[in-house]
């Protein structure tokens, strides 16, 4: 045996080395939060044993420094729990490698890949990242173009336009499609380096290197991939040093091939105290709005939401009724429902597993604009705006005829109203009897009308865009109805 072969046999970290450390990533996916994860220990790889402690290669030096600084004192705790350490473990990116592991680097690194589950590994707990690729992306016209030019960014082909923005405001899913390139890049291009990072990270990295005069190193960090991600860069706003590096970051990645993907919550002709030459780049971008989910849309996003948490949850789900109802009440984008989502979790210990009507309004108070203070909609507010939006009157409106010039506006009353107030079904049947005559009393419809109706609405809108956009008008002037 050669000194090559018995140094190598000495590097080599053990199977069970690799194992543990894989039960360490699951923890620590968990403790580190998903963009700390993602950009720095994600990509950790064990490499060796040296000296009596484990080694680890980072991407780049910018990487193994912040692992040094935030993540090396909780991965050598953890490391303990499953296996001796002799000494300290040490993190380097390749340039800082002693001379003896540089030399056999291409030896050591291709013996020890990123490690993958033991087949006898004990259950792990739910992956965090897992729920941000394109397969739960939820998509319509609203965010289409976005998730095209995504997937042709994910594919790593060449491409006509080295850099992207994604806007629109927040909640519409610009990072979760950010994580999605991310995850589809690393499955089909594991040797490809990829780096996403949020603005706010950048920023303080950019001055934390530079208050040690020591730019070159962050540099390092954010040229040294074949693509870029940073996310939020209105964020930058007003901080020209932090532009004039972007600006320089994009130059250098574009003129070497490499890809650049940003997102704001406005397009550069909209953001105030941006550096001209960066947005004379972003006007050279490729550029795509993400709209606000409408009603079909959000309820698609609960739906998913809900499925992941069921994945975890065994028996967790939710009786129709209350589905419908948090479906037709939520409004804005993703972050709200992910709250309300996390809440009916909590609801469902408390309550049991199936969340019911009442448990699901547990979940949504305080979190609707109407419970926050502002104006309550009402059965008698939303009858009033159908009927004059269909050019009838409100008797006319809850007049029991089949005719579908009435029929059917009427669905679509009772769907509102089963959306946009607490109203029970058996209540806003009774409150839709017939007025006509106030003195003749008059029973309304049953709760099952009201169903029928409301599940009606609910899967025609699937389909049908003009029932969608008539229903979104409706609401605005709904919501403007003094």
């Amino acid at each position: 045996m050669d000194i090559v072969d018995e140094a190598r046999g000495q590097l080599l970290a053990s199977a069970g080395a690799q194992s543990a450390y894989q039960k360490v990533r699951r923890e620590l996916s968990v403790e580190c939060g998903q963009a700390d994860f993602r950009s720095y220990i994600e990509p950790l790889r064990l490499i060796a044993q040296w000296e009596g402690a484990y080694v680890f290669l980072a991407d780049n030096a910018v990487a193994a420094s912040w692992v040094r600084r935030n993540a090396l004192h909780r991965l050598d705790a953890r490391l303990g729990a499953y296996a001796m350490l002799e000494q300290p473990s040490q993190v380097y990116a390749r340039g800082e490698l002693p001379e003896l592991l540089q030399e056999l680097l291409p030896l050591v690194a291709a013996e020890a890949p990123r490690p993958e589950p033991a087949a006898d590994a004990e259950p792990s707990r739910p992956d965090p990242l897992a729920p941000y690729t394109f397969e739960t992306f939820c998509e319509d016209a609203s965010n289409a173009r976005a998730v095209i030019t995504a997937k042709m960014i994910a594919s790593g082909a060449p491409l006509p336009f080295p850099l992207t923005l994604f806007f629109g405001p927040c909640g519409v899913g610009k990072s979760h499609l950010l994580n999605a390139i991310v995850w589809e890049w690393r499955r089909l291009h594991p040797q490809r380096k990829v780096r996403l990072m949020m603005a706010q990270e950048f920023i303080e990295e950019f001055q934390s290197f530079l208050s040690r005069r020591d730019s070159a190193t962050f540099k390092e960090g954010v040229r040294d991939v074949e693509l870029l991600l940073v996310d939020d860069c209105h964020r930058f706003l007003n901080k020209p040093k932090t532009q004039e590096e972007l600006f320089d970051t994009i130059a250098v990645l574009n003129r070497h091939g490499r890809s650049v993907v940003l997102t704001a919550d406005q397009s550069a002709e909209e953001l105030p105290g941006l550096d001209e030459r960066l947005r004379q780049r972003l006007r050279g971008a490729a550029v795509c709005e993400i709209g606000e989910p409408d009603d079909a849309l959000r309820r698609r996003i609960l739906d998913t939401k809900l499925q992941e948490q069921a994945k975890s949850i065994p028996g967790f789900k939710l009786t129709p009724e209350a589905l419908a109802m948090i479906a037709g009440r939520i409004e804005g984008g993703g972050r709200l429902i992910d709250g309300v989502v996390s809440q009916l979790v909590v609801e469902a210990r408390i309550s049991g597993l199936e969340v019911g009507v009442e448990a699901a309004q547990n979940a949504l108070r305080g979190r609707l604009p109407q419970e926050s203070g502002e104006r309550r909609i009402t059965i008698q507010m939303i009858q009033k705006v159908v009927a004059r939006f269909y050019n009838m009157t409100v008797p006319e409106l809850l007049r029991r005829s089949r005719q579908r010039s009435i029929a059917r506006p009427r669905q679509i009353a009772f769907y509102l109203c089963t959306q946009m107030t607490q109203a029970s079904l058996p209540d806003i049947g009774r409150r839709f009897a017939e007025v006509a005559n106030r003195d003749e009393k008059t029973k309304g419809y049953d709760h099952t009308t009201v169903m029928y109706s409301r599940d009606k609405i609910i899967e025609e809108l699937q389909q049908d865009e003009k029932l969608r956009q008539e229903i979104e008008a409706i609401k605005k002037l709904i919501r403007r109805e003094p």
